[in-house]
């Protein structure tokens, strides 16, 4: 039986300041604001753009308690975070879709970027989003125009821009449960042609897990952000804008077990519960747990950004250049307990823990030369791309519970270079249709080696493909403030290597895993009713993605985790997004989906434990398969 999923959300009710009384009487209720967007890489009313999105802007982030990336899934309902200490144990999924794998290599299939520059590891997005302009949600393939990492959306984040009028702002706050933040900014001219705008953020938080062993508090954190931005205007037709930012951050975050029922003769890892678990307080209210040593994650995120735009008449030049880092460590109790379960590990103080250590070095640098024509009947956008990632890491992981995977002990790197070119046009063929036609053609080479110390494998591989992708609309716009689209895109994330433990000399043999394509239809309207004072945006959509990447087990590899082509998966629904100013004072945000993702095709699936043959569980010479068409994705 299929399963489907029905969310919603009422993502907040905004009280502006009330108007006086005698204006209440004669005056009528405001109309909403138009909100600008750059969903097509250029600035146009979102009630002229054939994408279903989804909008937020900085007082609907205050209203909806968004403070972080995992709150977006607050005010954006197809969209599905979880947050982890490393890109590894992070996700960002969009209609269901999304990478899930412990595979360094593999890209995300949401792209984030943040002032017009992709971040370098999808972890970076799991900071404060302090001092936030506008974010845009954009779900379906986007590829045409921001790349390959954008398979199955995008996450476009506008932070404020330099003001010409001095302003400063000042906040704190905290909590009963030790949470204490504070965040200031400061803006202003600094002649009449330069302005600046400069942020500072702290989150301190002590945790709300206990660990008994230690006496410490886990799961909190303490992160501070920096961002600072220029903004020049030396002649009327030129602009220069610097902006670099800062993060870093200390956490308690690991692998808990905070056990709140153990059922009698329990066994973890081979070893009795009762055991494992001795000393703790196991209720339903449980929110203890034991570990040899606190786990710990430290990360440092650096951004920096030029953008120089030029007013060349009836076309604008851009020229944007980025550089991402992302460093990382992290230190857990891999077995989750203070007993001995499953086995020893020994590295200098930790004699006797149990523990995992991961570190990460990510470097990005990117360069955008971009053509924006101006209005008119027909309008294009058109550019050239070029991207160099390189990453470092190096993993410890002590004795293993599965026989095939004893220890893990390695180092591994990794680099990709892309080189793009893409177009997009929009033409007023007729008094109320658009056609919108758009094309991409990359060039990417993606390169490891990996060094596995506990097995003595040395292995590398390297390989470089072509991947064409594009997309056409038409929009038919009957009256001023209805706008009727039909959509066909191509998305396309590239090959990758499966670059973790899994990985040995008979795997890398294969070379790499396949690429991703997809084949994405939409169906919308967007209205506005009742002169501009209600917003309704309604998309139906169904999309099949091919060879996708996920992680699974293969039985054919063993009983480890393996980053592999699962066949054909498809995700179809819904989604409704809308406002309605009902008052000068009172404007209510709402939306909701209806997803349906579900794998169509995936023959060499893992058979679940004790899963027989009248079940659907076949058994070869190779291993134990099941099909898993018709089930449900994670």
């Amino acid at each position: 039986m299929k399963k489907h999923t029905l969310s919603a959300l009422l993502s907040g009710v905004a009280f502006l300041a009330p108007p006086s009384f005698a204006l209440a009487q004669t005056a009528a209720p405001a109309k909403l604001d138009e909100i600008v967007v750059t969903a097509q890489k250029r600035s146009e009313n979102v009630q002229q753009v054939p994408v279903s999105m989804t909008v937020v802007r900085t007082d609907q982030l205050t209203t909806a308690g968004v403070h972080n990336f995992q709150d977006l899934s607050n005010v954006a309902p197809s969209l599905t975070v979880t947050g982890g200490g490393t890109g590894q144990n992070s996700s960002v999924l969009m209609r269901g879709i999304g990478a899930q794998s412990f595979s360094y290599l593999t890209e995300p299939d949401v792209a984030i970027i943040i002032d017009e520059v992709p971040v370098a590891s999808q972890a970076q997005a799991f900071s404060n989003l302090s001092d936030v302009a506008q974010i845009e949600i954009l779900r379906g393939p986007q590829t045409t125009l921001f790349g390959k990492s954008a398979s199955a959306g995008l996450v476009n984040i506008t932070t404020q821009n330099p003001s010409n009028v001095l302003t400063g702002r000042i906040a704190a706050s905290g909590t009963d449960d030790g949470e204490e933040t504070f965040d200031a900014t400061v803006s202003g001219p600094i002649s009449d042609t330069l302005s600046y705008r400069l942020t500072g953020s702290l989150d301190d938080f002590r945790g709300n897990q206990k660990n008994i062993a230690t006496g410490h508090w886990l799961n909190g954190e303490n992160v501070y952000n920096l961002r600072g931005k220029l903004h020049w205007t030396p002649t009327s037709k030129l602009t220069v804008d610097l902006g670099a930012s800062y993060s870093n951050a200390w956490g308690s975050l690991g692998i808990p077990f905070a056990p709140v029922y153990v059922p009698p003769g329990a066994t973890l890892f081979g070893v009795s519960a009762a055991t494992a678990f001795a000393g703790l307080n196991v209720n339903r209210g449980n929110s203890s747990e034991k570990n040899d040593l606190d786990s710990t994650m430290n990360y440092a995120i650096g951004q920096g950004s030029l953008k120089i735009t030029y007013d060349a008449g009836p076309v604008t030049l851009i020229s944007i250049t980025g550089n991402s880092d992302y460093d990382t460590n992290s230190l857990n109790d891999f077995d989750g307990t203070a007993a001995n379960v499953v086995g020893l590990a020994t590295s200098g103080a930790l004699t006797g823990s149990q523990y995992q250590y991961f570190s990460e070095n990510t470097r990005q640098v990117s360069q955008e030369l971009r053509a924006v024509s101006g209005p008119g009947s027909f309008r294009y956008v058109a550019g050239l791309w070029y991207a160099k990632k390189t990453d470092y890491y190096n993993t410890i992981r002590g004795p293993f519970y599965a026989s095939n995977r004893a220890y893990a002990n390695y180092v591994a790197n990794d680099s990709s270079k892309q080189y793009a070119a893409y177009g997009q046009s929009e033409w007023d063929f007729a008094p109320k249709f658009t056609l919108v036609t758009g094309v991409r053609y990359g060039v990417e080479t993606v390169s490891f080696g990996l060094t596995n110390r506990a097995k003595g494998y040395v292995m590398s591989g390297s390989h470089t493909q072509g991947s064409p992708t594009g997309k056409v609309s038409l929009e038919y716009r009957p009256v001023p403030n209805i706008n009727l689209f039909a959509s066909y895109t191509r998305g396309y994330k590239g090959e990758t290597y499966d670059l973790s433990s899994s990985l040995t000399p008979a795997v890398a043999a294969l070379g790499p895993v396949k690429a991703e394509n997809s084949n994405n239809y939409e169906i919308g309207a967007k209205t506005q009713f009742f002169d501009r004072r209600l917003t309704l945006n309604l998309t139906a959509f169904s999309a099949d993605y091919y060879n996708f990447q996920a992680q699974t087990i293969l039985p054919t590899f063993g009983a480890g985790f393996i980053l592999a082509n699962v066949g054909q998966v498809q995700t179809r629904g819904v989604e409704l997004d809308g406002s309605w100013r009902a008052t000068r004072a009172l404007t209510f945000t709402f939306g909701s989906a209806y997803l349906n993702a579900i794998i169509k095709n995936f023959p060499d699936g893992q058979c679940y434990y004790t899963q027989t043959v009248a079940q659907g569980c076949v058994t070869t010479a190779l291993g134990s398969f099941t099909n898993l068409a018709g089930k449900t994705l994670p």
